[in-house]
C-alpha cells in the first residue's frame, strides 16, 4: 500500500514487536483510520481478537467487541487483512500468534520506546477488558449459571481461560464451586 519505502532504511521498525507498535499507532493517531473510532471500535475489536481462544464468527466479535457488524466486517476484510485471518465460514482470529504475544503484552518491553510501551499496556488492558466483556456476555445468556452452556462449543472449551484472563479470581472461584 506504499506505507513505507523499503529503501528508507531509518525509518524501518527495529523487528516485529516495533513494526506492530508502529503499524497500530497510525491507528490510535488517526493515520490509518478516523483518531476518534480508536476507542470506540478499532480498540475493543482488536483486543476481543486477541482474547478470543477460537476462531470466532463475524457476529461475535461484534457483539463482544461492541462495536457495528458491518464496520467489523470491513476491518476484517479490507484494512486488516494482513494481521487477521478468515477460516472459511467458521470465522477469523489473529494471523499470527507472536501478533497475540504484542496485543496481550508477552513481548520484550524493555526493547520498546516509551510511546511503544504505553501503546502496548493500552492494549493489554483492552485484552483484559475483552476477557470480561465474553464472560459477562455469557453470563447473561445463562443467568449465571455456567452449566447451561455445555452445548456451546467456545464457551464449553474457553470459558474457564476468560475467566481466568480476566482476573476476576472471585467469579472463577465460584464457577468452580458450582460447577
Amino acid at each position: 500500500r506504499d506505507e513505507r519505502s523499503p529503501l528508507n532504511l531509518e525509518k524501518l521498525p527495529n523487528g516485529l514487536t516495533s513494526y506492530y507498535a508502529d503499524y497500530w499507532h497510525g491507528w490510535r493517531d488517526g493515520k490509518r483510520g478516523e483518531k476518534t473510532k480508536w476507542r470506540t471500535h478499532y480498540l475493543p475489536l482488536l483486543a476481543t481478537l486477541a482474547a478470543a481462544q477460537d476462531v470466532v464468527s463475524l457476529e461475535m466479535l461484534a457483539q463482544w467487541a461492541k462495536v457495528d457488524e458491518a464496520d467489523v466486517d470491513e476491518l476484517l476484510n479490507d484494512k486488516w487483512r494482513a494481521y487477521v485471518v478468515r477460516r472459511g465460514n467458521e470465522g477469523y482470529t489473529l494471523f499470527h500468534a507472536s501478533f497475540r504475544d504484542f496485543l496481550t503484552g508477552r513481548v520484550a518491553k524493555d526493547k520498546l520506546q516509551f510511546a511503544d510501551n504505553r501503546l502496548q499496556e493500552e492494549l493489554e488492558n483492552a485484552v483484559t477488558q475483552a476477557h470480561l466483556r465474553i464472560v459477562e456476555d455469557y453470563r447473561a445468556q445463562c443467568s449465571g449459571d455456567f452449566v447451561k452452556l455445555v452445548d456451546d462449543d467456545y464457551a464449553r472449551k474457553h470459558i474457564v481461560a476468560h475467566l481466568i484472563l480476566q482476573r476476576d479470581f472471585v467469579l472463577l472461584r465460584d464457577f468452580a464451586y458450582y460447577n
